[in-house]
């Protein structure tokens, strides 16, 4: 990493995974620990509720910060705005988990549960589409392209699984969930100071053309690709902590299965554009979509294996599709993005993500409510497996020329 802005955004990648692998990783089970009657019964659809409207809100940030980071060139205010935001939301949070306030009815826990975790979604969704384009035009500024965004993006990899062991080992030590979400708060926190200053610093008006974006074909097959992706690998994520405590593993046991789970990403990343040149970037996605099938039919299939080794290493394949996934359409979208719209292209993703989160969050609480978490994985990898054939009978990339990376001659810009 030659310059400052380069390193700037490895710094920020680091952060960013390491605060979300403390918090992201618990929160259904710490709303599970906080939301439960008087018989000690979790209330799902509290969480439902919560997951809910934090995405309703959470589905506009996304849009309204591309079109100002593209607008105004202000990528690395926002970013610090919205970390900060994260962190303040956080405080919020994790007020029922501190010792004055455990005794709360579950209504008061409710409504203080619900408002800071909108506000931290908010805040949230944004950040990665936007540390990821403020990194990708920082390599193409030192080096005239963005063939090695792995290389800045392994650093969030690494820090995720640093905090994932930690904190799960730390959890075993204190039986105390709330200390993870802190963890979360304080770690956006210092991102929101490092963030400060960086990728851009002038403030310059631009005036943005929005005719791409209707006849883009290649983004249009990428939004729905996201939109049915991550309805399954949604509704997965969110009640994975509490599938492997209903398996019997620790807390340390589930870091160990979300950090490694992250631990083949960074040969990957580090490769990423290797990858790309040999495979190019449909393989990637597509390849990603049938690890991640893979991942929810074991799940399925066996839910009673007794050791923990069993499901560390199946959740491993989580870690090593979203690799390949992130490999393969972050640099996609920013080469298929006018010079004029990077964030909003990288933000438009983001976008289906939330879209999907409005209702997933809900329906998953329902079904695990309903049918349990088994059950819940074996409809998880049936989505994936949809979403793998509408991929590969959807997104036909051009062959590659001389261009390390797959050129959308024909993608309607």
């Amino acid at each position: 990493m030659k310059n400052t802005a380069v390193r700037q955004a490895g710094l920020m990648q680091f952060l960013y995974y390491f605060a979300l692998a403390g918090g992201a990783n618990y929160f259904t089970l710490y709303y599970k620990q906080h939301l439960v009657d008087f018989s000690g019964n979790p209330q799902y659809e509290y969480i439902g509720v919560i997951l809910l409207v934090q995405a309703l809100v959470a589905f506009f940030s996304p849009l309204l910060a591309g079109y100002i980071a593209d607008k105004y060139q202000i990528t690395n205010r926002l970013i610090s705005l919205c970390a900060f935001g994260v962190s303040l939301g956080t405080a919020v949070v994790v007020i029922p988990g501190l010792g004055p306030f455990v005794h709360m009815t579950i209504l008061r826990r409710l409504w203080l549960l619900l408002p800071g975790a909108v506000m931290t979604q908010f805040f949230l969704r944004p950040l990665v589409p936007l540390i990821d384009t403020g990194s990708l035009k920082a390599l193409e500024e030192q080096d005239g392209h963005a063939d090695y965004y792995g290389r800045i993006r392994v650093l969030g990899s690494i820090g995720w699984i640093l905090c994932c062991l930690l904190v799960g080992r730390w959890l075993d030590f204190s039986g105390r969930l709330v200390d993870a979400i802190l963890v979360y708060g304080l770690v956006f926190a210092v991102l929101g100071f490092i963030s400060l200053s960086g990728f851009s610093t002038e403030v310059k008006k631009v005036d943005l053309s929005w005719e791409h974006l209707l006849s883009d074909r290649v983004l249009r097959v990428l939004i729905v690709l996201t939109f049915i992706r991550m309805i399954s690998f949604g509704m997965g994520f969110a009640f994975t902590g509490v599938f492997l405590s209903e398996m019997n593993l620790t807390y340390s046991q589930m870091g160990l299965a979300f950090g490694l789970a992250a631990v083949l990403e960074v040969p990957f990343f580090f490769k990423g554009h290797v990858l790309r040149e040999k495979w190019g970037s449909e393989f990637l996605i597509l390849f990603d979509l049938l690890l991640q099938a893979l991942r929810f039919i074991i799940f399925y299939l066996f839910p009673q294996v007794e050791s923990p080794a069993f499901y560390i290493i199946v959740q491993m394949l989580m870690g090593l599709g979203v690799c390949l996934h992130i490999n393969g359409i972050v640099p996609l979208l920013n080469q298929i993005a006018p010079p004029h719209l990077k964030a909003t292209y990288q933000n438009l993703y983001t976008v289906a993500v939330s879209l999907v989160i409005i209702v997933n969050g809900l329906a998953s609480s329902l079904i695990v409510k309903a049918l349990g978490t088994r059950s819940l994985m074996g409809i998880c990898s049936l989505i994936m497996a949809a979403a793998f054939f509408y991929t590969a009978l959807s997104l036909v990339l051009p062959k590659r020329k001389n261009n390390p990376d797959p050129a959308l001659q024909d993608s309607g810009l």
